[in-house]
């Protein structure tokens, strides 16, 4: 399946005004990210139709955030596993992300709760 960018955007700024900003009662009253809100507000963040987790996270490494507080990388879930991304992000924020003040966190349909 191809990923459309527009689509992918606007799926992720419904989960972030439905789900990520809401306040949840197993969280204490409190929303997943307190920060979801302002960061959509100011368009803080940029969603981009990623390559390869590695590449793009030691990408970002290098570079920086370009300005944004959250780059956001969508894979299609069909092209990659959940062990396989999980695998991917812990190595890049051991070796090029935490070393830079920055971290990754990952989310996939699939992963197991």
């Amino acid at each position: 399946m191809l990923l459309k960018l527009e689509d992918v955007k606007n799926n992720i700024e419904q989960w972030i005004m439905n789900f990520v900003e809401v306040p949840h009662a197993d969280l204490g009253g409190w929303a997943p990210c307190p920060y979801a809100r302002k960061a959509r507000l100011d368009q803080d963040f940029d969603v981009r139709l990623g390559l390869a987790p590695i590449h793009d996270l030691t990408q970002i490494s290098r570079k920086g955030l370009a300005g944004k507080s959250v780059i956001i990388f969508a894979y299609d879930p069909t092209d990659i596993l959940h062990d396989e991304l999980s695998h991917a992000v812990d190595i890049c924020n051991r070796e090029f992300l935490v070393p830079n003040n920055l971290l990754a966190l990952e989310d996939h349909p699939t992963t197991q709760k």
